[in-house]
């Protein structure tokens, strides 16, 4: 029911949006810590010109679920940033949230930052491609640490597969993900 609601709420954009240059991304990410993995399903949606546009974005997974709706805007050719606010699954379900992409031929470098309900997160990785099918960076992410992050996307193909192992005070996590850019 989550996962309906999250992508009931990301279409209903579509009218809104058909007629501009629309990305979507599906990603099934697998966190694996302390023994136990966690399969987690995101959805992303933006739609826009080169300059304004609106985004959508969805996660969920068996604990939590979360989506939110916002505007986006290009502030130079490789800084763009988004805001939005929708709903969690919490006491108090209200959820902001936001990106700032960063990004050239040379480097990309996404953050997130959400606040609400269940309390402050952050999310930021950084890719630096070796080829055009590959390339290697770092993630951070709250409650999980940091580490190296390894990417690899599949030539002629909207697949992209990743790995990250993160660690914090001892701990390690590893993250798993398959990407589908459309």
């Amino acid at each position: 029911m989550k996962a309906l609601l999250s992508i009931a709420v990301i279409l209903s954009l579509a009218p809104l949006v058909c007629r501009a240059q629309t990305r979507f991304s599906a990603e099934s990410q697998n966190l694996i810590s302390r023994n136990k993995t966690t399969p987690t399903i995101i959805g992303f949606l933006s739609s826009g010109n080169k300059n304004v546009g609106i985004f959508g974005w969805f996660f969920v997974n068996q604990y939590w679920a979360e989506s939110y709706v916002g505007p986006t805007i290009r502030i130079a050719p490789c800084l763009q940033i988004g805001t939005g606010v929708g709903l969690e699954q919490s006491n108090n379900p209200l959820r902001y949230g936001g990106f700032i992409g960063l990004g050239n031929a040379k480097y990309q470098s996404l953050t997130l930052l959400e606040t609400g309900g269940s309390g402050f997160w952050y999310r930021v990785t950084v890719n630096c491609p070796i080829q055009k099918w590959c390339g290697i960076g770092a993630i951070a992410e709250k409650k999980l640490g940091g580490g190296p992050r390894f990417q690899i996307n599949i030539p002629k193909t909207p697949v992209q597969f990743w790995i990250a192992q993160l660690v914090k005070n001892g701990n390690q996590s590893t993250y798993l993900s398959v990407k589908f850019n459309l």
